[in-house]
């Protein structure tokens, strides 16, 4: 017998027999994401928890507008959010930083932190009612709890076979919008102006000399841990000072500046940074069973009126406007004769 078939077989004898095997008491999870993209570890992530909540038997679902086949993220739906209401349920709703509201306006209110609250959109800070997680500790955000979920592949992104030679030079940016350097004409860019798959990046970091870098990414991490030295190129624009969340995933590998002095250095350290790397994912699990504890307890904690309320004001004015389909149109045609004689 497979493996596989005795866990779910000795899991199995442990359910008593009746109905109530087929329940699910657990409050689910809608997850907030923008489409899903390779090119993107923040959003890759965001598909990744959801993903991961499913295999771990909390009913998730992604609230986007293209997911992966490779991942179990059901999208989520106007009838999956009647089901669950109807049973009583109590969303655990998360959105990224980037949210500038809680515009779903039901259920639990989370906030997955994947860098600077407002650096990109969204707000600063969050009212106490808000329970915050964060990527990246107190150096993103004083308050809130861990989640520092893996966001690299380390199968994939691992130093290449002894004796590979490293012969290219590749550099990155995103955002910055300031002159590049001249690095050669073999020089191969990393972003997402030239998209490629993570297959493809692995190889070329795992081939590189060095990496050059106008401004943080998670490529950084991704380029070390193949054993590719970093060098970050200092500019006001997008890299003014060396920032605490650059050092919060370890300093081996790095150069600050192109002196001589800070390439070997960065060169002879570089192996050291899978070590470092590792201590800071060694409690992912926890966080994990944290997150899943502090929403589910948050959630029951909530009452029906409290997370359904404003939804089901909404949910009632759209099932009105099914019933009348030339209501909307009606609508429209007073709001924009009341329009054109306000512009006049």
């Amino acid at each position: 017998m497979f493996k596989c078939q005795t866990v779910l077989l000795n899991y199995l004898k442990g359910l008593p027999t009746g109905n109530k095997i087929y329940s699910h008491n657990a409050h689910p999870y809608y997850i907030m994401a923008p489409a899903y993209s390779e090119h993107s570890a923040g959003v890759r992530l965001l598909h990744h928890l959801c993903s991961l909540l499913n295999q771990l038997g909390f009913e998730a679902y992604v609230h986007t507008s293209q997911i992966s086949g490779d991942l179990w993220t059901p999208p989520l739906t106007r009838s999956v959010q009647l089901a669950h209401r109807k049973a009583g349920k109590v969303p655990v709703v998360v959105y990224p930083e980037i949210s500038a509201t809680h515009w779903l306006k039901l259920g639990l209110s989370v906030r997955y932190l994947l860098y600077y609250p407002g650096a990109h959109a969204g707000p600063k800070d969050f009212d106490s009612d808000t329970l915050v997680f964060k990527l990246g500790a107190d150096v993103l955000y004083r308050g809130g709890f861990n989640l520092e979920l893996p966001t690299i592949d380390t199968e994939r992104f691992q130093p290449p076979a002894a004796g590979t030679p490293r012969h290219l030079v590749l550099f990155y940016y995103n955002r910055y919008s300031g002159p590049l350097r001249d690095f050669g004409s073999d020089a191969v860019e990393i972003s997402p102006r030239q998209p490629k798959s993570l297959d493809e990046t692995a190889a070329l970091y795992q081939r590189a000399r060095v990496l050059y870098a106008y401004e943080y990414s998670t490529a950084i991490q991704e380029a070390r841990l193949c054993g590719c030295p970093v060098v970050y190129l200092p500019n006001e624009e997008r890299l003014p000072t060396l920032d605490r969340l650059i050092g919060f995933w370890g300093l081996a590998g790095l150069a600050w500046g192109d002196a001589p002095d800070q390439v070997l250095q960065a060169q002879r350290s570089v192996g050291d940074f899978q070590a470092q790397y590792a201590q800071r994912m060694a409690h992912w699990r926890e966080d994990l069973i944290g997150f899943i504890e502090k929403t589910q307890q948050a959630a029951s904690a909530m009452t029906f009126e409290q997370a359904w309320g404003h939804w089901s004001i909404r949910h009632k004015l759209y099932a009105y406007l099914q019933t009348d389909k030339g209501l909307l149109a009606r609508i429209f045609r007073r709001l924009h004769r009341k329009y054109i004689h306000w512009k006049l």
